[in-house]
C-alpha cells in the first residue's frame, strides 16, 4: 500500500512543516510527503524526507491541495495536511482496513 501525504503550507517551515514531515518519516516512513509552498515568505528549503516540494503563487486551499494531487506519483491512498499538524503514530493500518473501491 503506497500514502501520499498532500501537505500544504504557508511560511512555518521551521515551526510547523518540518517538523510535521519528519513526525511522517518517523511514524509511518513508507508515506511519500508531496509538499506545497504556497508563497510563503521565504522559500521551503530542501528536505531528505521530502524529495517533493513545489513552490507555487498563492493559491485557494483547494487549488493548493488540487496542485500536490497532480505532482504526486501514483498512489493507493492520498491524505491531505495542513502544515501545522503532527503525525502522533502509525496510521497506515488503518487506512488498510478500510474498504477499498479502485
Amino acid at each position: 500500500m503506497t500514502i501520499a501525504a498532500l501537505i500544504i503550507g504557508i511560511d512555518g517551515w521551521e515551526q510547523y512543516t518540518a517538523p510535521l514531515i519528519d513526525s511522517l518519516a518517523e511514524h509511518e516512513p513508507d508515506a511519500l510527503p508531496v509538499v506545497i509552498d504556497n508563497a510563503s515568505a521565504a522559500p521551503y528549503p530542501a528536505h531528505p524526507c521530502a524529495p517533493i516540494i513545489q513552490r507555487t503563487e498563492r493559491l485557494c486551499y483547494s487549488k493548493a491541495i488540487n496542485r500536490a494531487r497532480r505532482i504526486a506519483p501514483p498512489a493507493d491512498w492520498y491524505i491531505v495536511l495542513s502544515n501545522d499538524v503532527l503525525c502522533q503514530g502509525p496510521f497506515g493500518h488503518l487506512l488498510q482496513a478500510l474498504p477499498f473501491d479502485s
